[in-house]
C-alpha cells in the first residue's frame, strides 16, 4: 500500500508543478496576445495615409480632387477603406465608402485614378490610353 501513496504523492506534486507551469504559461499567453493586440493597432494606426501635412488643404477641394490627392499622398495603393480614412485624418469627416466608390468610378473613367490590383487605387496619368 505504501508504494501505492507515494505513487499518488507524486502524482500530486506532478499535477501541481503541470498546474503552476500552466498558469505561468496563460500568464506569458496573455501577455503576448496585448503585445500583438499593440503592434496591430499601432499598424493599422501607421496604415492610415498621413495627408494632413500636403501642400494643399484636403477640406478646399472638391471631392474628386481630394481623393486624387490623398491617393498622391499616399505613395502605395489605397482602398476604398484607406481613401475615406485618408480623407477623415484630412478633416473629410462626412465622407463615406459609398460616396467616394462612387467617385472612384468616374475617376477611373476619366483616367484620374487608376486600379493596380482589385480594390485597390492609384492616382493615374489622366491620358486616355
Amino acid at each position: 500500500m505504501s508504494d501505492l501513496h507515494e505513487l499518488l504523492a507524486a502524482v500530486e506534486a506532478d499535477l501541481a508543478a503541470a498546474a503552476s507551469d500552466l498558469a505561468i504559461l496563460s500568464a506569458k499567453v496573455a501577455g503576448l496576445r496585448a503585445h500583438r493586440d499593440a503592434l496591430l493597432l499601432l499598424a493599422d494606426q501607421q496604415a492610415t495615409p498621413e495627408i494632413a501635412g500636403s501642400d494643399r488643404s484636403l477640406s478646399a477641394l472638391s471631392k474628386s480632387d481630394a481623393i486624387v490627392e490623398a491617393l498622391r499622398a499616399a505613395n502605395r495603393p489605397l482602398s476604398i477603406t484607406e481613401i475615406v480614412q485618408a480623407l477623415h485624418a484630412a478633416g473629410r469627416t462626412s465622407e463615406t465608402y459609398g460616396g467616394v466608390s462612387v467617385y472612384l468610378q468616374n475617376l477611373l473613367s476619366q483616367h484620374r485614378v487608376r486600379r493596380p490590383e482589385r480594390g485597390r487605387y492609384l492616382p493615374g496619368d489622366g491620358q486616355a490610353g
